[in-house]
């Protein structure tokens, strides 16, 4: 074992004691809480902001920097669309927090994980409807749209959506990208909690690290490939676009990937 593990391993150590130490006095405020009178969750006390616990600083990171690594300033040009994907993501980093500190087991887990991916999903449907849409009003008068296959309406379901920039492989994704995309598309459409049991979702599919993963790498994926292949069309013909980009023979766009910030452990 070379020095550096020893390092990691005693701030390991330090860390895991220390959470030994905050779990006994959350569990102490708790118990106080019973001994004052309150009934938490349903009656709680309700300290001013200065007083309650302190949320790590700079864990969760800024809407700017979403804004950046997401494209977000060239995919909308609504301003409060943009800030409000932008803030999903942030909760991206918050859901992160909690599956990462907490000791959260059983079904709550598992709604855990649903809600961070349907946020995931959320922050999708947003940018590729967006970029779409913004094809859409580019191309909408052009004399040759009817004749076009990248013509299609500016507001169908998502789903549809979904299928044509699969048929024409406007994302240039893999097939089974695709089918993970519609994977968690299909979570998105069952949050209702009425549908999910007829369907016993819970019990039917793991929600975990590994499905939330997925949503977190396809998101990056879907974004880094409309900008690069779907966005230049919001400006300019798209399908003469795609003729000239199919026949470059240095296509100098870069290649998807993730940072491993953005991973559940």
């Amino acid at each position: 074992m070379n020095n550096n593990s020893n390092l990691n391993n005693k701030y390991i150590s330090k860390i895991i004691e220390n959470n030994e130490q905050i779990s006994k006095l959350l569990k102490e405020n708790e118990d106080l809480l019973k001994k004052a009178g309150y009934n938490p969750p349903a009656i709680n006390l309700a300290l001013n902001n200065d007083q309650r616990i302190r949320f790590p600083a700079r864990y969760i990171r800024d809407k700017n920097y979403f804004i950046k690594k997401y494209h977000l300033n060239e995919f909308f040009k609504n301003t409060n669309a943009m800030k409000n994907v932008a803030y999903s993501l942030q909760m991206s980093d918050m859901y992160n927090f909690i599956a990462n500190r907490f000791n959260i087991y059983g079904s709550i887990q598992a709604m855990l994980y649903k809600a961070a991916i349907i946020n995931c999903v959320s922050v999708i449907e947003s940018m590729v409807g967006q970029v779409l849409d913004d094809v859409y009003s580019y191309c909408k008068n052009c004399p040759q749209r009817k004749k076009c296959k990248y013509h299609f309406q500016k507001s169908p379901t998502f789903s549809k959506k979904l299928e044509a920039i699969r048929e024409y492989n406007m994302l240039r994704l893999e097939e089974d990208d695709y089918n993970k995309l519609r994977e968690i598309f299909h979570l998105r459409n069952h949050i209702h909690i009425y549908t999910a049991a007829k369907e016993n979702e819970l019990t039917n599919k793991t929600f975990d690290n590994t499905l939330h993963n997925g949503a977190i790498e396809i998101m990056k994926m879907v974004s880094d490939n409309l900008y690069n292949y779907v966005l230049p069309g919001t400006t300019q013909c798209y399908k003469d676009f795609q003729y000239s980009l199919t026949n470059s023979e240095n296509d100098n766009i870069y290649d998807f990937v993730l940072g491993d910030d953005d991973y559940f452990l």
